[in-house]
């Protein structure tokens, strides 16, 4: 949102694309699911990192005693004191914590602790971190994935009707190369090509609703 203002108290056209918030898709890739419907039912996000100059903090901790998960943005360097306002709310000291390093690439890793250890003795964490507080942070003993192979290869995502898995076939001789669909042609349907191709993929995706 402060990118977008500042775009556009200076006149410079922009686009806002939607996408999955680090808060959900980092605690994810390491297995902790915000919410549960056995265990957390309401998740809040805080930033951890408030804006310079202010006199006092706008984070109501407090008002986060009683919320399921709590998911702590930009909070690495305040990551102690953070666990402090929260035991002082009224969370439990024994409560588990994550912290998600580079959160979805080939170098996540995730450091499990307790409030009470962060506010005492806080681990080392590198940014970019996400922060998880909740008991839903022990559902990666059962849900964490990220381990072995899958931390340094790549994950493919899964095909849709209207997105096909592609894969890179052998260079062809004049240096240049096509991305080709997994799966066969419905039929009745052929391959967009030439000037027809926006008529033609119209139709073939037409034909796969």
């Amino acid at each position: 949102a402060e990118e977008a203002l500042f775009l556009k108290r200076h006149g410079i056209a922009f686009q806002i694309v939607p996408g999955v918030s680090s808060c959900i898709a980092a605690a994810a890739y390491a297995g902790i699911p915000v919410t549960h419907r056995n265990v957390a039912c309401s998740f809040a996000v805080v930033t951890g990192h408030e804006a310079s100059g202010k006199i006092a903090s706008q984070v109501d901790w407090c008002s986060l005693r009683g919320v399921g998960t709590v998911v702590v943005l930009m909070g690495v360097q305040r990551r102690a004191e953070i666990a402090r306002e929260l035991i002082a709310a009224g969370r439990r000291a024994d409560e588990p914590v994550a912290f998600i390093e580079n959160g979805t690439t080939a170098t996540q890793r995730t450091v499990m602790s307790t409030l009470r250890e962060v506010a005492e003795h806080p681990p080392e964490i590198a940014s970019p971190a996400v922060m998880v507080v909740g008991d839903v942070v022990s559902l990666a003993d059962q849900l964490s994935w990220f381990t072995g192979e899958a931390a340094t290869a790549p994950v493919s995502a899964p095909a849709s009707p209207m997105h096909p898995p592609t894969r890179t076939p052998p260079e062809r001789p004049d240096g240049e190369r096509s991305r080709v669909p997994l799966h066969p042609q419905q039929p009745g349907t052929r391959a967009p090509d030439g000037p027809r191709r926006q008529g033609q993929a119209a139709a073939f995706a037409a034909t796969r609703l």
